[in-house]
């Protein structure tokens, strides 16, 4: 169970396909978090998509990661940075770099991924709007 965070932290953070996405996530995952999207597999993929149409070198770094393998748990504190190119959660693109972070809680069940609770804290910059719970 160690491993799967990072794979799937991975899978997010970095050009991801929709075989191995679906391959981690359980055909029931929940996405607590949903920020306006289905809670299902599909709508959070389709965020994920959307993340990276508007941030297209987005690059994420895990911080922190602590796994409970008792209780299927694992938190992951992570940063990221991209360029923003497209429009996300109705803020406009703005062509500037943005920081991201952020924090994770995923429930793991027999090596997939069950439940997701997290998202992006309060990201800023000069001149844009805030972008929460991507």
């Amino acid at each position: 169970m160690r491993h799967l965070p990072v794979v799937v932290f991975a899978l997010l953070m970095l050009s991801i396909t929709l075989g191995a996405f679906n391959e981690i996530h359980h055909p029931e995952f929940i996405d607590h978090i949903p920020s306006g999207r289905a809670q299902d597999r599909d709508g959070f993929r389709q965020g994920i998509q959307a993340l990276y149409r508007a941030f297209p070198d987005f690059m994420g770094q895990i911080d922190d990661l602590v796994v409970d393998p008792t209780k299927g748990k694992v938190s992951i504190r992570w940063t990221a940075v991209g360029t923003h190119h497209e429009e996300l959660l109705d803020v406009p693109p703005t062509g500037r770099r943005i920081r991201f972070a952020g924090i994770e809680i995923i429930d793991v069940k027999d090596h997939q991924v069950v439940a997701r609770w997290g998202g992006v804290g309060r990201v800023r910059h000069r001149g844009a709007a805030r972008i929460d719970d991507i």
